[in-house]
């Protein structure tokens, strides 16, 4: 895509009429194409700069092949592991592979009468700090018939409004029938909790005695009264003091559920994981060495000869830089 936006206008209106001529090309995009070619040179700027993060170094190389097959993924029993750096912002690298992973998986579900063979869980870790995915909160509505599940793990309900807007994080919210609760740090996601939970009718006995004359009062009955009030299940300051391993659910057509988790290393698969030390490059294919581009045309008569960008040293194998061919153009 980057080495077409190096293209000069004239050879890309070249290719594009090519296609239409050959009917390879729906009208609808020529005809966008000649609507808007006049503001080309905007367009390629703002492509350019959301895309920028991945145009350089060993991002560059690792994006440049085509290595995981989507459809294959669904089609047989996988787990599928996105470790995130956390350095750097590839949030524009990111959104694009949500967008194509959902894209497939629907397109599959579609063509299996509208059901995925195998269906995919999705278990989001930190997922406020994944990236925002692309008309999540109208993909949680409808995915679940489609056999696609989510489950996302927030530190709070803060981020998710930061990131989503307030009244998408509500949707997502609402779309969720399993929510759990562990030990909180904040009072929001508490008070939202502790409301989820509501209140329960319980029996209150106090007791009243004078206190005014001291000597009087030592002889004097204990007055005690009985009352029934509305209490929370929890308060929201429970919330911030939960015991480690202990958690609260709520899940539709059931009561509250107050939980004792069980930890990892507790279960009877974890003995039977590898003992052998394995990293993530052991499963990671290679990356390439250096990055494919497909040529640039010459430019018109006139247009100055874009140069060549000479390599530095340590970084990929000499070849044609496009973010420099593409400003100079």
């Amino acid at each position: 895509m980057l080495s077409l936006l190096a293209w000069p206008v004239e050879a890309l209106a070249g290719e594009f009429e090519r296609e239409f001529r050959c009917g390879r090309l729906p009208t609808f995009f020529y005809e966008k194409w000649e609507s808007s070619k006049a503001m080309f040179n905007n367009f390629a700027t703002g492509v350019a700069n959301k895309v920028a993060v991945m145009t350089d170094g060993p991002l560059a190389a690792v994006t440049a092949g085509h290595d995981i097959d989507l459809v294959s993924v669904a089609g047989e029993k996988t787990a599928l592991f996105v470790i995130l750096p956390t350095q750097g912002d590839l949030k524009p690298l990111l959104t694009a592979f949500y967008f194509l992973l959902f894209k497939r998986l629907v397109d599959h579900a579609e063509e299996n009468h509208n059901r995925l063979p195998v269906p995919v869980r999705f278990i989001l870790d930190e997922f406020a700090n994944i990236g925002r995915i692309p008309d999540f909160n109208s993909r949680v509505s409808f995915d679940r018939g489609l056999g696609i599940n989510y489950v996302c793990i927030l530190q709070s309900l803060t981020q998710l409004a930061s990131l989503y807007g307030a009244a998408d994080a509500e949707t997502i919210l609402g779309n969720m029938d399993v929510r759990m609760a562990l030990r909180v740090n904040d009072m929001k996601t508490a008070r939202y909790f502790s409301s989820m939970l509501g209140k329960a009718r319980v029996k209150e006995i106090s007791q009243r005695r004078d206190v005014t004359h001291p000597v009087r009062s030592a002889f004097e009955m204990t007055k005690r009264s009985e009352s029934v009030k509305d209490m929370p299940l929890m308060e929201d300051w429970q919330f911030l003091e939960m015991p480690f391993f202990q958690a609260v659910a709520r899940i539709p057509t059931c009561r509250p559920l107050y939980l004792h988790t069980l930890a990892f290393s507790e279960m009877s698969e974890f003995r039977e994981l590898c003992r052998e030390p394995r990293t993530v490059a052991d499963f990671a294919p290679q990356v390439p060495r250096q990055v494919p581009t497909p040529p640039i045309p010459q430019a018109a008569a006139g247009d100055p000869e874009p140069k060549r960008k000479q390599p530095r040293a340590g970084n990929r194998e000499p070849g044609v830089d496009v973010m420099e061919l593409f400003n100079q153009n």
